[in-house]
């Protein structure tokens, strides 16, 4: 009953309640919000996928349901540092990030968790001399918030050329991204 009188009214499902305990309930309460903000869920596509959760010992587990909405995100919470129209630099969100991990050969598609909270963002250089793939890293202090290249590669892991490495970071000093 307290799970229940606590859950948003978009979770309050046959399998969630058999799932939930009450100490996890303000989790997923948040966890609508942001579903409802990053990937458009509404909800009824939030009750819609919780028909897929089991009850008993059929259908998909919480986890796995929470990844299916990591994998629906289409935006972020601000404004990203490099603007949508970079004919250079494309940022990565949702299913996007499989893709390219897929295509990349590397672990982008293992990001959407960091992604979907906003600690990293992963960008793709579609720009002369890549492919490559960067990561930036979301540091705050106050009120004020930088980006940091901390990870930049070429399919597979490998490094990119100096020469590419140079045009990159010639790129990101024009956003202020250190």
């Amino acid at each position: 009953i307290a799970v229940v009188a606590g859950l948003d009214d978009a979770l309050v499902h046959r399998a969630v309640v058999e799932k939930a305990k009450s100490a996890e309930v303000q989790a997923l309460n948040r966890f609508v919000t942001m579903i409802t903000d990053l990937c458009n869920a509404t909800p009824a596509s939030i009750r819609q996928s919780l028909d897929k959760l089991n009850v008993g010992t059929t259908g998909v587990g919480m986890n796995e349901w929470a990844d299916g909405w990591l994998a629906r995100q289409v935006r972020l919470p601000f404004d990203p540092p490099i603007p949508a129209d970079d004919p250079d630099l494309k940022l990565c969100l949702g299913v996007e990030l499989t893709s390219l991990g897929r295509r990349m050969r590397n672990c982008a598609g293992h990001r959407q968790s960091f992604s979907f909270l906003s600690e990293r963002l992963i960008y793709e250089w579609t720009g002369p001399g890549g492919p490559a793939v960067l990561e930036l890293l979301r540091l705050t202090s106050g009120t004020e918030v930088r980006f940091v290249c901390e990870d930049l590669r070429a399919p597979r892991n490998r490094r990119v050329s100096p020469e590419l490495a140079t045009v990159i970071q010639l790129k990101l000093d024009d956003y202020g991204i250190l």
